[in-house]
């Protein structure tokens, strides 16, 4: 019996040093950890938290018009050059693809925006390729970020936001008797109430996917329903519907996994409610939707979708994404839409790329990993909010939970190669040893 199980122990181990899987597709360049372990802080990863950490508190702060780079932005793209410096920027294996079609995505902008530069010569056509490049960055900082960090960043990102918003709540306060006397869509730190209203949704979807991973940091799993009550109080001083729409599928989402978050802040809506203010607020928005009620044509040539089938000659490869005098449904502006504004400004072809990246998202990543999208999503049917970096940032947090749950198991210390440290997490280490194709990894029972 002890033959065979040494025979069995020798067969794992060969398994082990000759699978491509088990090679360390995710291992770090310069030591032996995976990525998602807790990293030692050291003065580079401390200097890159207050980098990140500072980065996320400005991003709502808009200091430029609309349109342009913020601070924020410059930020990020500083963060991902120290990122380099310090660690060559890392990517996982299994981000390398997502990665590329958004680089392609990005290449394809640039040329079509190009060409319809040399044709019409304004210089609108060439900011919006940036900022697709941009997202690119966006998205690759995180995952590399991730490599370095682990899930310290994501609990640091959730602890970011939730300051964020406990922040723009601070500043509402100021403006809010000015913005419900006078019927003022309130903006608070950006330029335009619907940027203000996308922020908080994409910070909800966020919170969303954490929450439903466990990786939520344990005070922020506590003060979830007044969380959510901040960012809906936000909306609300914006007035938006599809932001007032989304935010309330962000907590219904919640409440089907954490009925307990849903009593709470159903309790906590219906107190708030109920006081002066509230009721000014609430009657405030009831105006707003009955002024704004339209039928559905109306709505869709409101929102500039008859743009698109108005002008077919652009539906193979694009109009590019600027000059909107050449269209006369809404002149001069983009079209309210994210996917409607992708078809129309880069056609067909820039419409499968990003659909390409969506759908392998969705099906390597499953829909637990990537429900976070539906309320963006929502909030994309009627507004362009492609641009902003919270939307790549749930894109790569999918990406990062979907890592999390492929993670290698530690193998028995009879089984360990010679040599080999575990880095994974006691929340690992509790879960039966199965290797990466769902078998488990166990001995023979001694007799």
């Amino acid at each position: 019996m002890a033959t065979r199980e040494s025979a069995s122990a020798k067969v794992q181990v060969a398994t082990a040093e000759t699978s491509p899987e088990l090679r360390s597709p995710f291992r770090a360049k310069d030591n032996n950890t995976w990525p998602g372990a807790e990293p030692a802080l050291t003065p580079q990863a401390f200097l890159v938290c207050i980098l990140w950490l500072t980065q996320i508190l400005l991003s709502p702060v808009y200091v430029f018009e609309s349109g342009l780079p913020q601070p924020a932005d410059f930020l990020m793209v500083f963060l991902s050059l120290v990122v380099l410096l310090f660690r060559g920027f890392p990517l996982p294996r299994r981000g390398l693809p997502f990665l590329g079609l958004l680089v392609a995505l990005a290449t394809y902008t640039a040329i079509v925006n190009g060409w319809w530069y040399l044709k019409v010569g304004d210089s609108g056509l060439l900011l919006p390729s940036l900022y697709y490049f941009f997202n690119c960055i966006v998205f690759a900082t995180f995952l590399s970020l991730y490599t370095w960090l682990g899930r310290s960043l994501i609990s640091l990102t959730c602890c970011a936001f939730a300051i964020s918003a406990l922040f723009q709540v601070v500043v509402s306060l100021q403006i809010v008797d000015i913005s419900l006397n006078d019927f003022i869509r309130a903006t608070l730190l950006f330029k335009n109430p619907n940027q203000t209203a996308y922020y908080a949704v994409l910070v909800g979807s966020f919170m969303l996917l954490c929450a439903r991973a466990n990786l939520l940091p344990y005070f922020l799993r506590l003060w979830m329903p007044f969380f959510l009550a901040q960012l809906g109080y936000i909306v609300a001083l914006t007035q938006s519907r599809a932001g007032l729409a989304s935010l309330g599928l962000i907590v219904g989402l919640f409440s089907i996994r954490r009925l307990t978050t849903g009593i709470l802040l159903g309790s906590l809506l219906f107190l708030l409610a109920r006081s002066p203010m509230g009721d000014q607020l609430i009657q405030v928005i009831s105006e707003r939707v009955q002024q704004k009620q339209k039928s559905l044509d109306e709505e869709l040539a409101y929102r500039g979708y008859a743009r698109i089938w108005q002008n077919r000659e652009y539906l193979l490869f694009g109009a590019g994404e600027g000059a909107y005098e050449r269209f006369e449904v809404l002149w001069g502006k983009e079209l309210h839409s994210t996917f409607g504004n992708i078809l129309m400004s880069y056609g067909v072809v820039g419409f499968v790329i990003i659909c390409a990246f969506f759908w392998n998202l969705f099906r390597r990543c499953g829909w637990s990993n990537t429900i976070g999208f539906l309320p963006a999503f929502a909030y994309g049917l009627t507004h362009n909010g492609i641009r902003q970096s919270e939307f790549w940032m749930i894109a790569a947090l999918a990406v990062c939970l979907y890592l999390e749950r492929h993670r290698p198991q530690q193998l028995p210390e009879s089984q360990r190669l010679v040599g080999q440290r575990s880095s994974l997490s006691p929340h690992f280490l509790a879960r039966p040893q199965v290797n990466l194709r769902g078998k488990r990894l166990v001995t023979s029972p001694a007799q």
